[in-house]
């Protein structure tokens, strides 16, 4: 059955499919890598990013939420069930949410992951992007991006960071 990517709606419903999935990608990990979702946060989630789900039929595979402050894009989640991890939903998720921030104008699309959290960094950087300090981005410009966004920095965190050539929406 195909995979097929649809924006999500500030709905019950969709708010059940992103928590369906986050558990599942999450429960089956052994250590846990992130603590059990509720449906409350789900739909926070909904009411403030632009979530993308991918589904084939009715079984919610991955989503990949996102905030965009132009000139900026980021990734505020990014989830893909276990059993399909590795077939190229996460990939079609990012490219998707990369695409919508580019018809917006934005120039910068940046993520925050663990630092200890290796498939994840792996996987962001086959996608494109590169690490803070390698991502030849000028320190005023990170500090704007994560002023917009309120990031804040840990020891524990790692950021990311991939320029993208902005497309005025028609």
């Amino acid at each position: 059955m195909p995979v097929l990517l649809r924006a999500c709606g500030d709905c019950f419903a969709d708010a059940k499919r992103l928590l369906l999935c986050y558990n599942s990608a999450n429960l089956l990990c052994e250590p846990r890598r992130h603590l059990p979702g509720s449906l409350d946060t789900f739909r926070d989630l909904l009411q403030t990013n632009n979530v993308l789900l991918a589904e084939a039929g009715l079984e919610p595979l991955g989503w990949v939420s996102y905030k965009t402050e132009r000139p900026y894009c980021m990734i505020t989640g990014l989830f893909v069930k276990l059993p399909r991890q590795r077939e190229g939903i996460g990939h079609a998720l990012v490219n998707a949410a990369q695409e919508a921030a580019q018809a917006q104008g934005c120039t910068l699309f940046l993520l925050k992951t663990l630092k200890n959290a290796s498939w994840a960094k792996a996987f962001y950087l086959r996608e494109g992007f590169s690490v803070q300090e390698a991502g030849g981005v000028a320190p005023q410009e990170w500090e704007a991006a994560k002023r917009a966004f309120l990031i804040t920095e840990c020891v524990h965190s790692e950021l990311f960071c991939k320029r993208l050539v902005a497309r005025s929406a028609l």
